[in-house]
């Protein structure tokens, strides 16, 4: 039995492989060669560094908006104290859409790096065999053990860091040119695109197994996980910057392999295609699990239509939100069927990061409100001044744009859609809180 005292540090450790393990992903490595194959080696650096900062801003704000408000669907609960059902509904939508989008970007890269070469047959009954089987352990209960998603997420960090030195230290090729590609994307868009990196740190929120956790170590253990993937992902970038020409990074779905290939050989190659597993079980395992209780909150709400919130509320028998996973995997496999048969991860990534970065933004937004709650002081202060947020929410949303005018450019079907779905989803959301509002004044006047 571990005492009090020895516990604590393990318990710390645990939220933290949780929450880095929830951004640390297989498709984060094809990300860092887009960005480092489009980039000069300083402004691969810029950009890494200048969105773990933002991002470390916003684990901070989140940290001290959890330990004020610990609750399960932490999206839903931060705005609407802040801003109401209408904007909360909104952005909450806006996450859903992002959720299957990054799924179908984790199984296209999983699968370009454990079968590269595959047809796109073979990829797609890949892709099902994989959502089916993750989500047949959700259903059935089977989530990954807290103390085994410790082991594989520091066997991941280990991994990580051994092969970073290994590409910094050996010999680089002289064939890799120094100076960027031609077609190098925007300062702008590299930070957004760098976000991609660092989002869902913030899903180990709703994990607390007390109050007091929720006050002291899972604020900690965002903090502590943003810095440390930060400095994952800033070595690992350059030593793909230096080892691998920019046509390798910018094609390549697993350049992390090809890395270790160059690198090791074949042993190289089969750690790198380690490494790809262990991000897929600390990512996407756990994501469908706790996003599934994101949809059966709402579903409880009836804030996804009379219909499909019947449908998704409903639990098995050991609780389990079982008809809001399988409605996950489905359009997650599907989206992977869609980003498959185009060769579409690149771009998918970026509208993710893109709207993601957005959801941030509002994040930072809400903690300017929530910190001004009265009542006692959290076990967790942020110590930002209020205009720095305030800078920041902007900035997010400045960087958000810039990042999908970059990736959609001129591709009118992508731009329709996203207009599509803001427009369904302000409507949507207006109907739900305007029914609550209604319900709520109902049940007063009886």
């Amino acid at each position: 039995m571990h005492t009090p005292s020895a516990r604590k540090p393990l318990e710390l450790l645990e939220y933290v492989a949780i929450s880095a393990g929830m951004a640390v992903a297989a498709s984060c490595y094809m990300v860092l060669g887009l960005l480092a194959g489009a980039h000069t080696m300083g402004e691969l650096v810029f950009v890494i560094v200048a969105a773990g900062a933002m991002c470390l801003l916003f684990a901070l704000a989140i940290g001290e908006m959890s330990a004020r408000l610990p609750s399960a669907p932490g999206i839903r609960t931060y705005l609407k104290r802040a801003f109401g059902d209408r904007v909360s509904l909104f952005f909450t939508y806006v996450l859903l859409l992002v959720i299957p989008l990054v799924a179908a970007v984790e199984i296209r890269v999983f699968l370009a790096a454990l079968f590269p070469g595959a047809s796109l047959a073979l990829q797609c009954a890949g892709a099902t065999v994989l959502v089916g089987f993750l989500a047949g352990l959700n259903v059935a209960g089977r989530d990954l053990p807290r103390t085994a998603q410790t082991v594989v997420f520091c066997a991941l960090v280990a991994l990580s860091f051994s092969f970073s030195a290994l590409g910094l230290v050996a010999p680089a090729p002289a064939a890799v040119p120094a100076a960027a590609d031609p077609a190098a994307a925007s300062l702008a868009h590299g930070v957004g695109l760098a976000f991609f990196l660092y989002v869902g740190f913030e899903w180990v929120a709703p994990m607390a197994r007390s109050p007091e956790a929720a006050q002291r170590a899972v604020p900690w253990s965002m903090v502590i996980a943003v810095l440390l993937v930060g400095a994952m992902y800033l070595s690992f970038g350059m030593a793909l910057k230096r080892m691998l020409p920019p046509a390798v990074l910018a094609t390549s779905g697993a350049p992390h392999v090809v890395l270790g290939e160059q690198l090791l050989g074949v042993p190289g190659r089969w750690a790198l295609q380690g490494l790809s597993l262990f991000a897929l079980l600390t990512t996407l395992n756990a994501g469908l699990m706790g996003a599934s209780r994101l949809v059966y909150g709402l579903a409880r709400e009836q804030a996804l239509g009379r219909h499909a919130s019947a449908a998704l509320a409903r639990v098995s028998g050991q609780g389990i939100p079982a008809a809001a996973i399988l409605a996950l995997a489905g359009c997650s496999l599907l989206t992977a069927f869609w980003v498959i048969a185009g060769d579409r991860a690149a771009v998918v990534a970026g509208v993710g990061a893109g709207l993601y970065t957005f959801v941030y933004g509002a994040f930072a937004a809400s903690h300017l409100k929530l910190r001004k709650l009265p009542g006692r002081a959290p076990g967790f202060r942020a110590r930002v001044p209020g205009p720095v947020y305030l800078v920041l929410a902007a900035l997010a949303a400045g960087v958000a744009a810039a990042t999908l005018a970059d990736t959609l450019r001129d591709n009118l079907a992508g731009w329709s859609a996203l207009f599509v779905f803001a427009c369904a989803a302000a409507l949507l959301s207006h109907r739900v809180a305007k029914g609550k509002s209604a319900r709520a004044a109902a049940t007063q006047a009886v």
